[in-house]
């Protein structure tokens, strides 16, 4: 009974999540968009916000209210040149430290949007997010 009510008392209270950048740059820009979809998914067009952060010693945290969203996904890097978008080599692969929700580490392609999606309302603990290139 009492987990019933645990329960109840967790899904009624405002939810916050706890996201914690690991990362080797410090004094630089963590640039972090939001996703509602997978048809916009890493599409600048299907951000639902955007938040810039200054990436301090080698873990950066930052707590969210994302309650209002049923499922929500993100994507961040470090600015290490300050020119506000994430650089790639030849081939398309991210040269700037970089991450998803999740902590997916995609290898060959970005990842998808059911990959990185987490349940705001459920997921209430910390996240650990990797920036690595």
């Amino acid at each position: 009974m009492q987990a019933f009510f645990l329960l109840i008392f967790l899904w009624f209270s405002e939810s916050k999540t706890t996201i914690v950048f690991e990362h080797k740059v410090s004094n630089k820009n963590i640039r972090i968009g939001f996703y509602t979809k997978e048809a916009s998914f890493l599409d600048d067009k299907g951000l639902i916000f955007y938040k810039i952060l200054p990436a301090t010693g080698n873990k950066t945290t930052v707590n969210f209210d994302l309650s209002e969203y049923p499922e929500v996904a993100f994507a961040a890097f470090i600015d290490e040149n300050n020119n506000s978008k994430l650089d790639k080599n030849l081939v398309g692969f991210p040269t700037e430290p970089f991450g998803f929700s999740n902590n997916i580490r995609p290898s060959f392609k970005a990842p998808s949007f059911k990959a990185c999606k987490f349940t705001p309302k459920v997921y209430t603990k910390s996240m650990l997010i990797r920036l690595e290139n």
